[in-house]
C-alpha cells in the first residue's frame, strides 16, 4: 500500500511540474507584452520637494532643510514632513524623544525617505 501511495504522489507532483510549466510559458509571454506596453508610457517623476536632502547635523540645519521643502514643494509638502518628523520622535525609540537625536538619526536623507519611514498618511 506504501507504494501505491508514493506512485500517486508521484504522478501527481508530476502532473502539477507540467502544469504549471505550461502555465509559465503563457505567463512569459503576458509579462514581455506588459512590458513592452509599459515602455511606451511616459515615466512618472518624483516631484522636487521629495528629493530635498534633509541635513541632520543639528536640529536647527533640520528645520532649515524643512524650510527648504516649503520653499520647492509648498505648505502642504512642509506640512507633511513636519509631521512626519513629529511622528518619527514619538515612534523612533532610538531618537527618545530628542529632537536632536532624531534629526541626527535622519541626516542624509531625503524628505521622500523620512515620510516613507514615518508612514504619513494624510487625512
Amino acid at each position: 500500500m506504501t507504494k501505491t501511495f508514493l506512485n500517486a504522489i508521484t504522478i501527481l507532483l508530476l502532473t502539477m511540474n507540467v502544469a504549471l510549466a505550461e502555465s509559465g510559458q503563457a505567463g512569459d509571454e503576458s509579462v514581455a507584452a506588459n512590458a513592452a506596453g509599459a515602455a511606451t508610457e511616459a515615466p512618472v517623476e518624483t516631484p522636487a520637494w521629495l528629493k530635498v536632502v534633509m541635513d541632520g547635523s543639528s536640529f536647527e540645519a533640520f528645520s532649515e532643510s524643512m524650510e527648504q521643502v516649503r520653499e520647492v514643494g509648498g505648505d502642504d509638502a512642509y506640512e507633511r514632513i513636519s509631521a512626519s518628523f513629529k511622528n518619527l520622535l514619538f515612534l523612533d525609540i532610538g531618537a527618545r524623544n530628542n529632537k536632536e537625536i532624531l534629526a541626527s538619526r535622519l541626516d542624509g536623507m531625503t524628505s521622500g525617505q523620512v515620510i516613507a519611514k514615518a508612514g504619513y498618511v494624510k487625512n
